[in-house]
């Protein structure tokens, strides 16, 4: 229904009709123009600008659910917070349910559905170094997102050779936060601290060429000693490979090379025993005294370390064994953590070229100041000698001046009087002439001797001056190289 403004009389839209179509229109981009007003906004200080939800908030940080580009859930710390701009939203029902990118898993159920219609999983790469390609703040944000979109499985895709146990052991504590969250551990290499991490997961699974073990200190960019983790570093691990029910024994002969384990296969499941001397029926040995235990995938599979061999992500989601359609929730969390993963690679090799040619930056920012130090001196000396010469102009412009004074007095002074122009006219005409003819001469001699000191001056700072000018002009372009050199070797870094 509408008010016609030109009758007021009141008229209805016939379905189908251009009025109604209009109507329609205009309600559409009404709505399309109010939906940014329902997000809430955060103007950082560095200018960027994060659209989504607040989660919560305290006096140090806000957690905000970001949609913009996806959907991600960050802190943001109050010091880099310019202004929060408040929307508003139907507290029933969260802004960012479904995945920002791909298609959904199994029937058009809402993934937000309390009745449990959905079983929701996430796949996370743990690719690289630990503490240098995968850190602590990173797995933070997994952890964070897994809570906020309520995933039930998270599958952690292990290829790493370890690294800093420092970051490790944050991960381990960030793990135990996950409550009610099945993790699932699938391993092509996990050595070191990322074995320490795959069996911190409830289920493992290898890839046919999957390896797992070695959990000592390897000298890489991560860790650059060698040799045992330290006593409080080993226990925090058996703490956590303990509660993920995986046998410690395994653990223990991933650590120590005077540990003989072996695999006893004649009861129901396989059972890892410490062995020494002579063997029994069914029992083999799956690591000899003097070196440390690395599983292969079929021996992680044969020691019940791990349920099996699969070929990649889908046959672990179809060993889920739910009767309900999966979901993968937070989709763009693989796409998150492989970009970080990229990005703080290419900040380590930035940072480890920036430390290897650092002594080479020392050197011509040495070179710089030196050039930057003669330069000011000669612009010093060029500033005082300036002066010096503008003292000397100054000298000679007043002497100039003053005998143009006198010359204008004596002028004056000369100049018949009104009388004698009355009373003798011809004698006054030869006066003025004669006084007129004297001032210009007087005047014409002050500019020549004026000329003729400014030429005596030029003549004497000249040379100083273009020496000056030439020396500066020298470190000028000697400075200018400098930086070049500086800007080249900068720019021949990683990117």
């Amino acid at each position: 229904m509408k008010i016609s403004a030109a009758d007021n009389r009141v008229s209805f839209c016939r379905p189908g009709g251009r009025t109604c179509g209009r109507v329609i229109l205009a309600a559409a981009v009404v709505l399309i123009l109010c939906l940014p007003g329902l997000s809430d906004t955060i103007r950082k200080r560095n200018g960027m600008v994060l659209r989504g939800r607040i989660l919560s908030e305290n006096d140090a940080y806000v957690m905000f659910e970001w949609t913009q580009f996806g959907a991600c859930v960050v802190k943001v710390p109050r010091k880099d917070i310019l202004e929060i701009t408040r929307g508003t939203y139907d507290p029933k029902r969260p802004v960012a349910t479904r995945p920002a990118v791909g298609p959904k898993i199994g029937p058009d159920k809402d993934p937000a559905d309390p009745k449990g219609k959905v079983l929701r999983f996430c796949h996370i790469p743990i690719s690289g170094q630990i503490g240098i390609d995968v850190t602590a703040d990173d797995f933070e944000a997994v952890v964070r997102n897994v809570l906020a979109y309520r995933i039930e499985v998270l599958v952690l895709h292990v290829d790493s050779p370890g690294g800093s146990a420092a970051h490790t052991e944050q991960m381990l504590a960030k793990m135990a936060r996950l409550k009610g969250v099945r993790t699932i551990a699938l391993v092509k290499r996990a050595l070191s601290t990322a074995a320490v991490l795959a069996m911190t997961c409830q289920d493992i699974y290898m890839l046919p060429d999957g390896r797992i073990g070695q959990v000592l200190r390897f000298k890489g960019e991560a860790e650059p000693k060698t040799g045992a983790f330290s006593s409080a570093t080993a226990a925090a691990f058996r703490t956590a490979v303990q509660a993920a029910k995986h046998p410690a024994l395994l653990l223990k002969g991933m650590m120590d090379p005077n540990v003989e384990l072996s695999v006893v296969t004649t009861g129901l499941k396989p059972k890892v025993v410490e062995s020494a001397g002579e063997k029994v029926l069914g029992e083999v040995v799956i690591t000899a005294k003097g070196r440390v235990l690395t599983l292969t995938g079929k021996e992680a599979v044969d020691c019940g370390l791990a349920r099996g061999l699969v070929n990649g992500i889908n046959d672990v989601t179809r060993t889920l064994g739910s009767d309900r359609p999966l979901f993968h929730a937070w989709k763009t969390g693989h796409t998150f953590m492989k970009n970080r993963t990229a990005a703080n690679r290419l900040a380590f090799r930035q940072a480890k070229y920036l430390k290897s040619i650092a002594p080479q930056l020392a050197a011509l920012d040495k070179q710089y100041k030196t050039l930057d130090a003669q330069a000011r001196e000669l612009i010093a000396e060029r500033n005082t000698l300036k002066s010096k010469y503008q003292r000397e102009s100054d000298r000679i412009e007043d002497e100039y001046n003053r005998r143009v004074r006198r010359a204008e007095e004596q002028y004056r002074r000369e100049y018949p009087s009104a009388l004698m122009r009355q009373s003798s006219p011809t004698l006054a005409a030869r006066m003025i002439h004669d006084a007129r003819r004297n001032r210009k001469t007087r005047i014409e001699d002050a500019e020549d001797d004026r000329d003729r000191s400014y030429r005596r001056i030029d003549g004497r700072y000249k040379d100083t001056f273009k020496s000056l000018d030439s020396r500066y002009r020298r470190l000028d372009a000697q400075a200018r190289q400098v930086r070049a050199e500086k800007k080249k070797l900068l720019d021949a870094g990683p990117k």
